[in-house]
């Protein structure tokens, strides 16, 4: 598997991106946009080597792609920009989910990029150790709504072409959210879509929201409770604090994981994050409590602290696996979770470790394949 050289390391992305998915055809959806990276030379160097994969489509006219003369001049210790406009197609695996109502076949865009499709999205530093600041803007339609791991700092209105224009039917939006922490590419997300939300209130200082279709929105009061009684739990158990200004979690048609622990916008499985008390289940609530639990308890394992390389995995799902029965045991102490955790994770991992198939908890990942078969009950039961 390719592995960046130790060159250049990147300290912050500028993002432009313009999610198209408003035609009638999805095999017309595209992604366009820039991006900038402010870079660190750590070795003097004149090459720079970034991953671009899947549908990217990088211009190989001259100029097309900019670097800031002093890096590669100064060499070590000096910092420059690399700046790349960026073409892709939007595939399943990157821009993706199709929601579907009785009006015919409407569209949001949704990324996923863990483990290694950010690349796929935009030319970057695509391995989980180079770590960077994120500053994202999306272009959307007005009647739509984007959402990202950051709050939204600000929104302008702009004609499709890119001029800035009065406020006049047709124009788009603009709307370019905080700066992130340092955090790696697999991490970051963003949403565009019409969904609507509701909002929790929380004694620590930051906003905790829960999105879906706006049929069901009603559905996420359950999600939500559960999130206000676990996430303070975490800041005073660990002892760190949540460190973003805002939580957010939301329902995705289509979603191809039970949960997906993007920092500050979790996305989950509808049936994951939805619940309807017309068809109360003890069973039912305790599942979506404990998939809740173990992805909030990555913002902290995973995000926070994140392994240097894929096949050291099992430091964020080991690790999340017995938070998330700590979490629930504390918001919900009737269930006993922590008894359960005997049957239900110690237990399973003893079984599969029996086997002679059995692998170690390090596994080398010399491949992207070998990144995903490596999340089995070995790195989230036995570690727990």
């Amino acid at each position: 598997m390719f592995r960046l050289p130790s060159t250049l390391r990147p300290l912050h992305y500028q993002l432009e991106l313009f999610p198209n998915i408003y035609g009638s055809q999805p095999a017309d959806f595209s992604l366009s946009g820039r991006v900038a990276i402010r870079v660190l030379c750590q070795e003097v160097t004149s090459v720079v080597t970034l991953h671009a994969g899947g549908g990217l489509r990088l211009s190989r006219e001259e100029g097309a792609m900019r670097v800031t003369p002093a890096l590669l001049q100064n060499g070590s210790n000096s910092s420059g920009v690399v700046e790349v406009p960026v073409a892709a197609e939007i595939k399943q695996r990157t821009v993706t989910c199709m929601l579907r109502r009785f009006d015919g076949f409407r569209y949001l865009a949704a990324t996923i990029f863990l483990p290694t499709y950010a690349r796929m999205a935009f030319p970057c530093f695509d391995e989980p150790a180079l770590k960077a600041e994120f500053t994202l803007s999306l272009i959307r339609k007005r009647d739509f709504v984007a959402m990202s791991n950051m709050p939204l700092a600000s929104t302008r209105t702009r004609k499709k072409d890119g001029e800035a224009g009065e406020e006049e039917e047709g124009q788009w939006a603009v709307d370019t959210f905080q700066s992130s922490p340092p955090m790696s590419t697999y991490l970051l997300t963003f949403t565009v879509c019409q969904f609507l939300s509701q909002e929790a209130n929380t004694s620590r200082g930051y906003s905790f929201k829960a999105w879906s279709r706006p049929e069901s929105v009603q559905q996420t009061r359950y999600g939500l409770e559960v999130g206000v009684r676990v996430m303070p739990f975490f800041d005073d158990y660990f002892g760190i604090k949540f460190p973003l200004p805002q939580q957010e979690m939301i329902a995705l048609p289509g979603f191809q994981y039970y949960g997906m622990e993007h920092w500050g916008l979790v996305g989950y499985k509808e049936r994951v994050l939805l619940y309807s008390d017309d068809l109360p289940s003890s069973t039912d609530r305790q599942r979506i409590a404990t998939i809740i639990a173990h992805e909030l308890g990555h913002m902290w394992f995973g995000n926070l602290l994140t392994m240097v390389w894929w096949d050291d995995t099992w430091l964020n799902e080991g690790f999340a696996t017995y938070a998330q029965y700590l979490g629930i045991d504390f918001a919900f102490p009737q269930w006993k979770m922590l008894d359960q955790f005997l049957v239900l994770s110690f237990r399973s991992a003893m079984h599969l470790d029996g086997f002679e198939r059995s692998r170690p908890l390090y596994t080398p990942v010399l491949s992207p394949s070998h990144i995903l078969a490596a999340y089995d009950s070995i790195i989230y039961d036995k570690v727990g």
